[in-house]
């Protein structure tokens, strides 16, 4: 992590906030998505495969909140 929590704040919400755009320009839509700061200070994305084409949103959110 870096010395100031702020900064992986902002390091978080810029990451988000750049991948839900190229999602939405790509196919107008996303599925939920999750991201952390590890403690070497590095962005790490979380992504769940499902085996289905159009998954539920809330087992999604159920996988990622597991994986974090």
């Amino acid at each position: 992590m870096q010395e100031n929590p702020q900064q992986d704040i902002e390091q978080l919400i810029q990451y988000s906030i750049g991948f839900a755009d190229e999602l939405l320009n790509k196919h107008r839509e996303f599925y939920p998505f999750a991201s952390y700061i590890s403690v070497v200070g590095e962005l790490v994305p979380i992504r769940v495969n499902s085996e289905e084409e159009f998954p539920d949103s809330s087992e999604l959110i159920t996988e990622l909140l597991e994986v974090l």
